[in-house]
């Protein structure tokens, strides 16, 4: 099939749903010829033979160059369109990646009516590393997301192995004060092996409290009594990748400075941060060999991102008056 007249070549990125009646849509990624991003839709009543209904109309007509990787569910009686919008300048601390993702969440289509009536673009994921995220529904009724660990367009340090990027844990999405909630999925608690930590501990000092290289963990009625707080892991005496946060502004920063002997991305920053609604009071995050996800306020905020630390940077340290049950996780 050739692309319709108005577009670019740039039109790609399929993702196939089917509503309650049973007729079959299709949403593509698309670039219109005036070089704006954009989100075609076809229908079928087959799954075989598609005719082109038209283009989604939003209320963003200008939001960057090519919008990559769509998708569309209904959620909590609410519509969400996802998708990858390329070409955005950074805005504060928002848009700091080459590109972005994100979300509208509005009224459910009508299809084939293509106008969507939708709140403000929100990005997923306030990290390094997180793109084209796409989503299914298990078996039991969940909404599941799972996005790409890596960014196109940059380089990182395992090109050279010819090995490039990874998938993000899956994630259940729901829809909490208009956004949506993203919280690693319950099985993930089966990869737990061995306990290293699991205690209420009073922070006071500098304090190294385990060494993992991969491992979980999970921080719960945080109180803080100072006016930061601050860990780092993957700890050794040149190397460490940092999570900071500020009591009295609620923002909370990620440095991946020192992350390893080589950082990707530099030249868009080695720092990401965010601004919490309320106090921090709960943190789970997940490292592996060369990334690592973390969701602050139970999915109100997440993270995720590459380091390249060496094997043997392995140290767990805190830094700042405060007292939390932690628990931490050897992972299989």
């Amino acid at each position: 099939p050739t692309v319709p007249e108005g577009y670019t070549e740039h039109f790609r990125d399929p993702k196939v749903f089917q509503d309650a009646s049973g007729i079959w849509y299709c949403i593509l990624g698309a670039q219109r010829t005036d070089l704006t991003g954009c989100t075609v839709i076809y229908q079928s009543p087959d799954a075989e033979h598609w005719t082109l209904v038209g283009e989604l109309r939003t209320n963003y007509p200008t939001f960057g160059y090519m919008w990559e990787c769509p998708d569309y569910f209904e959620l909590n009686g609410k519509g969400v369109f996802l998708f990858s919008p390329q070409g955005i300048e950074p805005d504060g601390t928002n848009y700091q990646n080459i590109f972005q993702s994100g979300y509208f969440i509005g009224e459910p289509l009508a299809l084939p009516n293509l106008t969507f009536t939708h709140e403000p673009f929100q990005e997923l994921d306030f990290g390094f590393d997180f793109y084209a995220p796409q989503t299914t529904e298990a078996a039991d009724g969940r909404r599941i997301l799972v996005g790409w660990m890596g960014l196109p367009d940059i380089s990182y340090p395992s090109d050279i192995y010819n090995w490039a990027h990874a998938l993000t844990l899956p994630r259940e999405l729901t829809i909490e004060q208009g956004q949506l909630r993203q919280r690693p999925v319950h099985e993930l608690t089966q990869l737990r092996k061995e306990t290293l930590f699991d205690e209420t501990i009073l922070f006071e000092q500098d304090v190294t409290v385990a060494e993992a290289e991969i491992f979980e963990l999970v921080m719960t009625d945080l109180k803080l009594s100072s006016d930061s707080f601050r860990f780092s892991i993957r700890q050794d005496v040149t190397e460490e990748t940092l999570f900071k946060y500020d009591v009295v502004s609620r923002q909370f920063t990620i440095d991946r400075s020192r992350s390893g002997v080589e950082v990707p991305a530099e030249s868009f920053g080695t720092s990401r941060s965010t601004v919490l609604s309320k106090d921090l009071q709960t943190l789970r995050l997940f490292v592996d060999r060369s990334s690592f996800e973390l969701f602050l306020n139970d999915g109100e905020a997440v993270a995720s991102g590459r380091i390249f630390p060496k094997a043997t940077s392995r140290g767990i340290g805190f830094s700042g008056e405060a007292i939390a049950h932690l628990s931490i996780y050897d992972l299989s």
